[in-house]
Formats: structure tokens, C-alpha cells, sequence
């Protein structure tokens, strides 16, 4: 799931519960954000992992490149990713 900035954090830790506990479809759940979104990023695994017992976390720190289109410049951002899994993850 990606976040940015404006992402309400209700909505998206009531979209994560009912995919690990309700639907049980899944037994993981990947969270992306850059720039702004990067502390939505942390606010919301801390919330999964609050609600849900016996969460595993790993967070990476990846850098994305994006071009724009008017001038052809290429930009560097950081984006947080965290993956949230009810079995325990390799590091």
C-alpha cells in the first residue's frame, strides 16, 4: 500500500487489519511512502504492530529516481518501506 502526506491514518490501518486478520488472504503487508509520506510510513507500522500481536517488521530505506516531463530532470527521493508479516521475515 502507498501513502503520501495526506493519507488519513484510520483508513489505512482499518485497510491493513481487514487484509492480516479478517480476510486472512495475506500474511503480509508492504507500506511505501516518499518525501512527506515518509513519517505516515512510521506512524502507521507502529499502529499495525500495536494492534496486531505478533507483527515482524523490516524497514528499508530505498532511493527513487523520477524524471520530470517538462524539463527531462532527474530527481532522487527517499522512500521509507516497511513490511509488516504475521511469520517471522529473513533480514
Amino acid at each position: 500500500m502507498r501513502v503520501g502526506a495526506n493519507t488519513r491514518l484510520a483508513g489505512a490501518l482499518r485497510h491493513a487489519y481487514e487484509i492480516l486478520e479478517n480476510e486472512k488472504t495475506f500474511d503480509h503487508v508492504v507500506v511505501k511512502g516518499a518525501g512527506q509520506g515518509i513519517s505516515v510510513v512510521v506512524n502507521l507500522a507502529e499502529l499495525i504492530r500495536r494492534r496486531i500481536k505478533g507483527i515482524h517488521m523490516i524497514m528499508d530505506i530505498v532511493t527513487i529516481q523520477i524524471q520530470e516531463k517538462d524539463t527531462g530532470e532527474i530527481r532522487t527521493h527517499a522512500m521509507l518501506k516497511a513490511v509488516l508479516s504475521k511469520v517471522p521475515l529473513d533480514t
